[in-house]
């Protein structure tokens, strides 16, 4: 039996259908923050960010009831961000010095136009009212991949299934690069721009992980991706 053949057996197993494609999913608009700014898509509050606030992120749509929920993971560059950082609203803590800052989101789910983006924030001093351009040209996410990208655990982990991670990241005006992993569920083993994952066990069903990378450029740009591994029972 293939590989494709086990996962479709062991998802009918957990109680889906696999002769009916279920509807796909449509981003419907959820509420909004009042007075919060619009950036990339992203609902920024308060408008007007000062060192040291505590901002408020939050994507404003979500999928429709009966569909998976999205996952949603945020990253930054500077500053920090507060909670478990998975769901649709998080919070930022910004840096002690005026400035532009990256933050990006990725979201797992099907429907959405931009499922990876990066979101500028501007940083203000007391007698400011804008930022400078961000510092240089942004770095690009040309690739991301994880080899292999599925497993059989039961035939091919004889512990945690393991995957190699591997970020191609285009010239960035010679600013150097931060890499920073983000992953729902089991552990990154290294740094830069290639690392292993080893992913969490599963038990009856065939599951579906997410990886993020912010490739973290000159001030105020990111480039940002994710990449999906599944791991099948056995």
């Amino acid at each position: 039996m293939t590989r494709v053949a086990i996962a479709l057996a062991l998802v009918a197993g957990c109680g889906f259908d696999t002769l009916e494609r279920a509807p796909e999913p449509q981003p419907e608009t959820f509420d909004d923050l009042e007075g919060a700014a619009t950036i990339e898509g992203i609902q920024v509050l308060p408008a007007i960010i000062h060192p040291g606030d505590r901002v408020t992120l939050r994507e404003p749509t979500r999928t429709p009831r009966g569909q998976p929920a999205a996952v949603y993971i945020w990253g930054a560059c500077d500053g920090a961000l507060e909670g478990n950082g998975w769901g649709r609203e998080t919070s930022w803590v910004a840096p002690a010095e005026p400035g532009t800052y990256a933050v990006t989101v990725n979201i797992s789910a099907v429907g959405f136009d931009e499922p990876s983006r990066v979101i500028p924030l501007c940083v203000v001093g007391d007698d400011e009212e804008s930022c400078p351009e961000p510092g240089g040209a942004a770095p690009v996410l040309e690739s991301l991949t994880a080899s292999p990208g599925s497993f059989v655990q039961a035939q091919e982990c004889a512990g945690p299934c393991e995957t190699a991670l591997d970020a191609g990241v285009g010239a960035a005006d010679g600013n150097e690069l931060r890499y920073l992993w983000t992953t729902r569920g089991g552990n990154v083993v290294g740094d830069g721009a290639a690392v292993r994952w080893l992913l969490p066990a599963v038990g009856c069903c065939t599951e579906s992980f997410t990886a993020a990378i912010t490739v973290c450029g000159g001030t105020g740009t990111a480039a940002t991706g994710q990449v999906n591994v599944v791991v099948i029972p056995g």
